[in-house]
């Protein structure tokens, strides 16, 4: 028998005020004319949020009313096609192939920046969107001379943002872990958490979106379990954005923080559960509010898949935990303060997401998300044997099967 779940779907809970707006079975509220403007967003090449899948992070991004992605050929994450469709879908076009691993796309100013093997270190390469003037920008290494003995190095995270090039660089399959901004105009590489407190977050079953850092152009955002802290990328002026328990940081929208908190607790007839909260913090307006919540008892029930951010708005996933199957995304209006399903899965594209046990061994479904398009990755078949990756764009109109070019 499946645990009681507590859902918030598609309604936002102001903590502070505990006044309730949203759709889905919670009433709605038009927003003044004096509100009705963007939220002021950090431009950058691809969200953090996209790059969180190892050898299978940043496959997608988008720019200039293209979609570019990469098709991977084989079942190494070795070989693949560089591609280019208009934002409607149509014109596909092949860029070029790649062969050494590539991934972690970015756009920028008329520009692709990806992440490509190279030799014993991975290379940052930069090149035009049609594929011609190609250059790498550097190579990333530690440099720690005592970590050189080791035979594992890899770029797992890419964003580029108008003056910096941020690269998370993982040692020995993650047991360290280095972020490095790039300066555009001196082209120097300097180490950017040596002084700040980051305290590592290892839990899949809760944690498979969790960001260590959130950048800006001229901050970031970081978390420490009991707070998220703010600084400059020298680690001066860093202070308390948010504080708290059990923390995790998704995301930052404009002045909102996208973070999460795990409790264990007791239920009515004394049985551990696991209660988790979604939440956005305004960190001008200093409210809080709670846009996703579920309460489990086993972690097979955890219904939350993924939770995603492009520019300046968010979207997570939930599956039917009765078939394991992904049931829906959902899109959350940060500006509004509103909701919605915006897509449910069919027999179009079937996905089942990994067992919590599984998750500990292998990345489980891929989500990610760029102007109104979904790639997603996971198992297509409840034996956990293959794997099918497919482009769904959000209104429907488009769910295909990504398969290699021939």
């Amino acid at each position: 028998m499946k645990s009681k779940k507590i859902w918030k779907i598609a309604c936002f809970v102001m903590v502070v005020c505990m006044e309730i707006t949203g759709m889905t079975g919670c009433g709605s509220k038009d927003i003044p004319a004096a509100q009705e403007e963007k939220i002021n967003v950090t431009e950058k090449g691809n969200d953090e949020s996209n790059m969180q899948y190892g050898n299978s992070g940043g496959l997608i991004t988008a720019g200039d009313g293209k979609i570019y992605y990469i098709i991977e050929s084989d079942k190494d994450y070795q070989k693949g096609d560089l591609m280019v469709m208009n934002e409607d879908g149509t014109q596909e076009e092949k860029i070029c192939s790649f062969s050494n691993n590539e991934r972690c796309l970015n756009y920028m100013d008329g520009y692709l920046y990806y992440v490509m093997a190279d030799g014993d270190y991975d290379s940052v390469v930069k090149m035009k969107a049609d594929g011609s003037e190609k250059t790498v920008l550097f190579k990333e290494k530690p440099e720690e001379q005592k970590l050189l003995e080791y035979n594992s190095y890899s770029i797992t995270q890419l964003v580029v943002l108008k003056n910096k090039i941020i690269t998370k660089l993982n040692v020995s399959d993650g047991v360290y872990r280095f972020w490095y901004v790039y300066d555009c105009e001196s082209q120097t590489n300097m180490r950017i958490n040596s002084n700040l407190d980051i305290e590592w977050i290892n839990s899949p079953e809760f944690n498979k979106n969790v960001q260590d850092i959130i950048f800006e152009d001229d901050w970031l955002f970081y978390c420490n379990s009991s707070e998220i802290r703010k600084a400059r990328y020298d680690g001066s002026e860093d202070s308390i954005a948010l504080d708290g328990q059990n923390l995790s940081l998704y995301g930052k929208i404009g002045d909102n923080i996208i973070y999460s908190t795990v409790e264990e607790k007791k239920s009515d007839n004394n049985i551990t559960v696991w209660n988790r909260q979604l939440k956005m913090f305004d960190i001008v307006q200093q409210k809080e509010y709670l846009f996703y919540e579920e309460t489990v008892e086993h972690l097979n029930d955890i219904e939350l898949v993924s939770v995603n951010i492009w520019k300046d708005q968010m979207y997570y996933v939930v599956l039917d935990p009765d078939s394991n199957k992904l049931q829906a995304v959902h899109q959350i209006d940060v500006l509004r303060q509103k909701g919605k399903i915006l897509y449910e899965f069919d027999e179009k594209c079937e996905i089942f997401e990994t067992p919590y046990w599984k998750a500990f061994y292998e990345y489980g479904t891929i989500c990610q998300f760029v102007n109104g398009w979904l790639y997603v990755d996971g198992y297509s078949n409840a034996n956990f044997e293959d794997r099918a990756i497919y482009k769904i764009k959000l209104d429907g109109s488009v769910v295909e099967k990504v398969e290699p070019v021939v």
